[in-house]
């Protein structure tokens, strides 16, 4: 009985002892994995800067020269040109005269009063615009007006028209020399009428203008 004891006693340990191997097994800590080498670097390629779009031409400020041989074409520009800056303007009229170009305006589309008014000095601002682009040309601006009151009065105020109209193209930049101003008060009459009779589609500013060939 005492050997049967023994020998469980003895079962009971290495029991025991196998477990405590199995236990101290999974506690172990793991072995690290072995490192991989590194490879070596290759040198980085500097980044270029990025490039700027190529410079615009500077934008054409003029038509360029006149001369004698392309008088023609140089005034067919300038006429289209006026036709389409004005094309909103009904009672602005651009009319074509052989080697020249006429300009009419009302009295009642630029002046409030006797000074040009807001919406007028935009009109010259385009007038200007096209006039400093075909800038090989010259002119005249003339003022008119109708028959009604006395002709010598009426002359004068058709200059002091024509004055404000010259003046104020040169103020938009369109060169002085240029252009000159001249009242002709009622004379060269749109609209027909007698003496003494008051007709608002003859009171009027013409811009007459013409080539100046190199």
């Amino acid at each position: 009985m005492v050997l049967r004891i023994k020998s469980m006693v003895c079962a009971m340990k290495r029991f025991v002892l196998s477990m405590s191997a199995l236990l101290l097994a999974s506690c172990a800590t793991p072995a690290p994995p072995p490192a991989v080498p590194s490879l070596p670097t290759q040198p980085t390629a500097p980044v270029p800067p990025p490039q700027s779009p190529p410079a615009r031409p500077p934008r054409q400020q003029t038509a360029g020269p006149l001369t004698k041989a392309n008088v023609e074409k140089y005034l067919d520009g300038l006429e289209r040109g006026l036709r389409v800056l004005l094309r909103a303007e009904p009672q602005v009229r651009v009319m074509r005269r052989g080697d020249s170009i006429l300009v009419v305006i009302p009295n009642a589309r630029l002046f409030s009063g006797d000074d040009i008014g807001v919406s007028g000095t935009a009109l010259v601002a385009v007038l200007a615009r096209a006039l400093r682009y075909y800038d090989h040309t010259v002119g005249q601006v003339n003022g008119y007006t109708d028959t009604a009151g006395p002709s010598a009065r009426n002359v004068q105020i058709s200059q002091i028209r024509a004055q404000k109209m010259l003046d104020a193209l040169v103020a938009a930049k369109v060169a002085g020399g240029r252009f000159s101003a001249r009242g002709l008060g009622p004379e060269n009459l749109r609209i027909v009428t007698g003496d003494q009779k008051a007709e608002t589609r003859n009171r009027r500013i013409e811009i007459a203008i013409l080539p100046k060939p190199e």
